[in-house]
């Protein structure tokens, strides 16, 4: 599976659960928490103090080339939104 295909597996996974979240709940179950929330044992994206955003892995981390191309500055994220 390449680096894309699983990238959108992760944007796919978090679609569904905010959905589930914000519609499919039964009345007084806590939300579902995202993926990377629970292995990284976060709570949230908001950090303790309630207003700074804690960066999350799969959108913000890049794998640098390993040979120089200058169209193309990381090998991962292989979509055109992550080697501008």
């Amino acid at each position: 599976m390449s680096g894309q295909q699983k990238r959108r597996r992760v944007a796919a996974n978090d679609r569904e659960l905010e959905h589930i979240d914000a519609f499919a709940l039964p009345s007084g179950a806590e939300p579902l928490r995202l993926a990377e929330l629970v292995a990284r044992g976060l709570p949230s994206f908001v950090a303790g103090d309630g207003v700074s955003n804690i960066p999350r892995i799969t959108r913000r981390v890049r794998l640098p080339a390993f040979e120089f191309d200058a169209m193309r500055a990381y090998s991962w994220p292989t979509s055109p939104q992550g080697n501008p």
